[in-house]
């Protein structure tokens, strides 16, 4: 279990934000035929005080869950006119490369009462751009980790349940095991383990 993520998912604490998140990824994937070796594809969680998963696509985010509260899409500006109706927190432009497109921000709610939506536009999307680029800029910063949680619900289901102190604890134990076996025997000065 990857405690950077761990903790992420811990901060969140909102399960079904997290199914949702792991369950459009998992679709995105199947979607597009995306491997996890396809270095055009990444999956990243930041460790910093922004609580947030994201998904890149070459050099744009196309997904990302922030706080369980807020999701972000890549819409092509030209199906822009299908969300009028829809509120949103937020969009912003990607300057480069076609198809001309937003990252729009909705809430969770809003993502739910209109996945269907949502979810073909944004799918419609990412096909376009998916050819763009060979590899992205940001794939050095992929978890593989991340693609296996979206691809193995029982792998998202055991990060949902296992508290991380039982995981914090282990590792005290190890610290504390270690300086131990170094005051108990000078031979032992530099254990490792």
């Amino acid at each position: 279990m990857n405690l950077d993520i761990k903790k992420r998912i811990d901060s969140i604490a909102h399960p079904e934000a997290i199914k949702l998140f792991f369950a459009l990824i998992n679709q995105f994937i199947k979607n597009n035929v995306i491997s996890e070796t396809d270095e055009r594809f990444v999956l990243n969680v930041r460790n910093d005080n922004r609580k947030r998963f994201s998904v890149n696509l070459n050099s744009r985010m196309i997904l990302y869950i922030n706080g369980g509260y807020e999701f972000g899409f890549m819409i092509d500006q030209e199906d822009w006119k299908n969300f009028e109706n829809i509120t949103i927190t937020k969009k912003e432009s990607f300057e480069k490369y076609e198809p001309a497109a937003f990252l729009v921000t909705f809430s969770f709610d809003e993502v739910v009462e209109n996945r269907d939506l949502i979810t073909k536009y944004w799918l419609k999307s990412c096909k376009e751009y998916l050819p763009s680029q060979q590899r992205s800029q940001y794939r050095k910063h992929h978890m593989p980790e991340l693609f296996n949680i979206a691809t193995k619900s029982e792998l998202l289901d055991k990060y949902l349940m296992d508290p991380i102190e039982s995981y914090s604890k282990f590792q005290q134990i190890i610290i504390d095991f270690k300086e131990y076996i170094k005051s108990e025997d000078s031979k032992l000065n530099n254990f490792e383990i």
